[in-house]
């Protein structure tokens, strides 16, 4: 997933089960890591401890600075040989 789908898969986040929002932050997070963006994934856990404490407003506010962070991303440099 290129960060313009994580962005718009964090951005598409609504009121629901709490299970199906772990499940689609928990998505975005591994696509994170593995594009080693190590900040956004720290974001995405903090986001994740508050879901689990129900904690919904600070849960949102996590996934927006994520979405902030997301959009300051460049994209990886080709090098040609």
């Amino acid at each position: 997933m290129h960060v313009k789908g994580m962005i718009e898969a964090l951005n598409s986040l609504s009121v629901g089960e709490i299970s199906a929002l772990r499940r689609r932050v928990l998505e975005v997070r591994e696509h994170a890591a593995r594009q080693e963006l190590s900040e956004i994934t720290a974001i995405l856990d903090e986001a994740l401890e508050h879901l689990s404490a129900c904690d919904l407003k600070a849960f949102r506010r996590k996934v927006a600075h994520a979405v902030s962070r997301l959009g300051h991303v460049r994209p990886p440099v080709e090098t040609r040989g």
